[in-house]
């Protein structure tokens, strides 16, 4: 029999959630929702003060400079180089992918290193430098160089800095701060513009204007060095808060954070957040607004006004100016909003994707200049009112070592996705319709941007719920085994799964202790095989956790989850057919034995001589049940801490089953935790003596084995389906 339950798995669950549940007021007060956040709400920044906050702003500003300049000063260099309108907007598609990859590449560097701030401060030294360097450029490439290094120090003010504000200050303050950034930036356009309208008026090149911002972006960035920013603390201001809060509330020291996770995880686990995956969405809707309506303005204000290029300059600088007041005055409403309803900030981007079209409509059908100069002034200021409170939503559901992944997936979303497809497909509609049909295209983007934000605003309340519950979660895992108290070895809770809309798991709690041998039973389409999956890191659940001796493995891919010792044997499907029954051995011995591969062959073969028998014959050409214990075999060479086994009876004599169950009652002995799949009961409750019973995607039944008899109405449903099933096929061969 398996080895004595350590731990009442449902006991343990049921106090779980007791704490979770008692908890549950702070873990929503330190994530800034709930009705008491309002007065959280006017508490100072005190984690990273104005510091951190004005360095950012600094840099951000001066990182708006060269590609604001190269945008502005368009047709004056198209007529100093020769260059046409396509060539140099393939120049800006290149710059855009130059974006994206570093968008990538520092999302990266930021999880391996950590140290968010020097990684920013050295793209920032790097991008004003090559600002003055394309002033200098004697050939295309050389230029094209330039701005792609200025292209990658821009798209660490959108990856880099979110992350570090968002680390950096508490949720109540974080919309003031993202807004205070975003004016930044803004007033760095602002800047460029009039920069470009100066030196134009002065009878000056481009090569001067690119010169003058990489001085003034060197100079900014080395006062920003020599400051030294302070680095906050990952999740000081949510997750940790969280933690320090939910730990008074207990007995012993709050255990230390956990180990960072492998970026692949951090991004899977982002990405099964709701609340990111349409934001993503929303991102690439508004970057087929903004990209092509800042590209297409000023030959706009050319072609259709005849606006020569200084008062071309200047009007956009005051029509980028005019998102300074809508921020300021946006900012404060929706803090107050984002505390009582976390969906308002997708929300007031939903109106603003409509202010934003109504603009465009104003700007294309007016007759008097001044008019379409607000109509344009009012579609840009909408556009930029929609960075921050994206940031803001998709940011703050997620813990601190995603957030530059997120940052950096949206920039992705935003200029490839739709930036660039934008310009695409729009600079077609240019081309044929002229600006006027380009501009009114745009109407459909904004839409669909309206559409896709109204759509993410109600999940964004959950999302922060089930960052706090994971939070909850692992601290109370980790404070009882620090309290000494066994802890179940795998600890499955609240797992929802679905293929597609298909949900198929609903809440499943499922635990096993060491050394445990625990049968799973349930009726045909109940899933079990579905949690076997979810349990191996075959799939991943859209809400719950999978945790193996305490640690987190709920997004952990398969090839790690088996170094950390869990193993799994699909029905039917345990052995690569066309390999020999020696070459299926060994690949599994290479891969994972913890003993010397040839002596770990040689007791397989010394246990199963049917196997060492025909050892140089293709698996394919086996027997059902010498290929499940091929199956098992591999198991035993693992030495697994958990093997699951799926449908081990299925379609087999009673005489190898008895070999097979022998075989896995061998693997138990050796100390491995076994959770067997069965549809025979009474297979099951022979090795078993603990069973979960599932039905249509829940857990109907968790205690003793022997208990399982008593309970007709689960029993029963088995019985009679596997009659109906025998009786079906009976049907078929007739």
């Amino acid at each position: 029999m398996s080895a004595p339950r350590g731990t009442d798995g449902r006991a343990f669950l049921d106090g779980l959630d007791a704490r979770r549940t008692a908890a549950a007021r702070t873990v929503m007060l330190a994530l800034g929702t709930g009705p008491e956040a309002a007065t959280d709400a006017e508490q100072p920044a005190r984690d990273a003060g104005l510091g951190l906050l004005v360095r950012l702003a600094l840099l951000a500003a001066v990182s708006a400079l060269p590609m604001v300049l190269f945008v502005a000063l368009l047709p004056e260099m198209s007529d100093a180089t020769g260059a046409s309108r396509a060539a140099l907007t393939g120049l800006t598609l290149a710059s855009g992918a130059a974006a994206v990859v570093g968008a990538i590449a520092l999302a990266a560097a930021a999880h391996r290193r950590g140290r968010v701030v020097r990684i920013a401060l050295g793209v920032a030294v790097a991008g004003a430098m090559a600002t003055g360097a394309a002033a200098l450029a004697a050939t295309g490439g050389g230029l094209a160089l330039g701005l792609a290094v200025a292209s990658v120090a821009a798209a660490a003010t959108r990856v880099l800095h979110p992350a570090l504000l968002v680390d950096g200050y508490l949720p109540a303050v974080r919309t003031r701060v993202l807004f205070a950034h975003r004016a930044a930036d803004t007033g760095g356009r602002v800047a460029a513009f009039a920069l470009a309208a100066g030196l134009t008026a002065l009878a000056l090149t481009w090569r001067a204007a690119f010169l003058i911002s990489g001085a003034v972006a060197l100079v900014a960035v080395v006062v920003t060095v020599l400051s030294r920013p302070r680095q906050p603390f990952p999740g000081a201001t949510d997750t940790e808060r969280v933690r320090e809060l939910v730990s008074t509330n207990g007995a012993g020291p709050a255990p230390a954070p956990e180990s960072p996770r492998p970026l692949a995880e951090e991004v899977r686990r982002a990405l099964h957040r709701p609340t990111v995956r349409r934001v993503l969405a929303v991102w690439a809707a508004l970057g087929a607004v903004t990209i092509p309506l800042v590209s297409f303005a000023g030959f706009f204000l050319a072609d259709r006004w005849h606006v020569a290029a200084r008062g071309r300059l200047g009007v956009l600088a005051v029509a980028t100016a005019a998102a300074l007041p809508a921020l300021a005055l946006v900012a404060r409403r929706v803090e107050v909003a984002f505390a009582e309803d976390p969906g308002a900030p997708l929300r007031t981007v939903a109106a603003a994707a409509l202010v934003a079209a109504g603009g465009l409509i104003v700007a294309v059908a007016a007759s008097v200049f001044f008019v379409a100069l607000v109509g344009l002034a009012v579609a840009l200021a909408a556009v930029s009112i929609a960075v921050p409170l994206l940031d803001l939503a998709a940011l703050s559901v997620v813990v601190s070592p995603a957030r530059p992944a997120v940052a950096a997936l949206a920039q992705l979303s935003y200029l490839l996705v739709g930036g660039i497809g934008g310009v695409l497909i729009f600079g077609g509609i240019d081309r044929r319709f002229g600006l006027v049909g380009g501009l009114v295209s745009l109407l459909a983007p904004a839409l669909l941007l309206a559409v896709l934000a109204r759509r993410a605003a109600p999940v964004v309340a959950a999302d922060l719920e089930r960052l706090g519950d994971d939070v909850v979660v692992a601290e109370e895992l980790a404070r009882y085994a620090g309290s000494g108290k066994t802890l179940p070895l795998l600890v499955c809770r609240g797992l929802d799964f679905s293929y597609g809309q298909l949900q198929v798991l609903f809440g499943v709690d499922f635990t096993v202790d060491e050394g445990q041998l625990v049968a799973l039973l349930g009726t045909n389409g109940a899933g079990k095989s579905t949690l076997l999956r979810v349990i191996s890191g075959l799939g991943f659940p859209s809400h719950g956790s999978v945790h193996l001796r305490g640690e987190d493995i709920t997004f952990l891919d398969a090839e790690e989850r088996l170094r950390l010792g869990i193993a799994q044997v699909p029905g039917g499907r345990a052995v690569f057919g066309p390999l020999t029954v020696l070459e299926n051995l060994e690949v599994v011995a290479r891969a994972g034995a913890r003993r010397g591969a040839a002596a770990a062959l040689d007791d397989v073969f010394a246990a199963f001589p049917r196997l060492a028998e025909r050892r140089d014959q293709p698996a394919a050409t086996l027997s059902g049940g010498e290929q499940q214990m091929l199956g098992l075999s591999k198991a035993l060479l693992l030495r697994p801490r958990v093997l699951l086994v799926d449908e081990l009876s299925l379609g087999l004599a009673p005489k190898v089953v008895s070999e097979l169950l022998e075989m896995v009652r061998r693997i138990n002995r050796e100390g491995t935790a076994v959770v067997l799949v069965e549809q025979s009961v009474n297979v099951a409750l022979s090795i078993a003596d603990h069973a979960f019973f599932m039905e249509k995607g829940e857990v109907r039944f968790d205690g003793p084995a022997a208990k399982l008899l008593d309970r007709n109405d689960l029993v029963r449903s088995v019985f009679l389906g596997g009659a109906a099933k025998r009786l079906s096929a009976a049907g078929r061969r007739r």
